[in-house]
């Protein structure tokens, strides 16, 4: 297999993590309603909109070692593999509670995914290049964060007489 040049790797990663935090941030606007038609309150909620971004925060650390102990290919192909896995729990009918542990999964498969990112861009590129290799990486996130959101439109509402309000 020919190996890929430092170039190559960081746009691959760039589209990896633009493509995942677009897909964490898609439903978010609708997130609640989907909720609240599973019968959560809102608290229960806030817990599942919370728990993808503490999960995340709190396994960054030991995903950090094992990305160094086992490797930051294997570590983002079964981050990215998980966070799948978990995205499809939305088609199943349960409990609003229980989404908090799919939000927990995708959360840490999230933070996973940016350490392998980060620590790959660190190792290929010579540290007066490591900068602006960084910064691709997370204008990537950022974008992602902020393109996700605007693919879903809102319901709209129709008076009786089917005029849009």
């Amino acid at each position: 297999m020919a190996q890929s040049s430092a170039q190559q790797t960081l746009r691959r990663l760039t589209i990896i993590v633009g493509l995942q935090w677009m897909g964490a941030t898609l439903g978010l606007p609708l997130l609640p309603l989907f909720l609240e038609h599973r019968d959560g309150t809102p608290s229960v909620i806030g817990l599942v909109m919370a728990s993808f971004f503490v999960a995340g925060i709190a396994t960054q650390f030991a995903f950090g070692h094992l990305a160094d102990k086992f490797g930051r290919r294997r570590l983002l192909v079964l981050s990215l593999i998980t966070y799948g896995l978990a995205s499809m729990t939305y088609l199943f009918h349960i409990s609003a509670p229980w989404f908090a542990l799919t939000r927990c999964v995708q959360g840490a498969s999230a933070g996973a995914i940016e350490v392998a990112s980060m620590s790959a861009v660190a190792s290929l590129f010579p540290e007066a290049q490591r900068g602006r290799a960084v910064s691709r990486i997370l204008a990537a996130q950022l974008f992602g964060l902020a393109l996700g959101p605007s693919w879903v439109s809102p319901p709209r509402c129709t008076t009786s007489a089917g005029h849009f309000l």
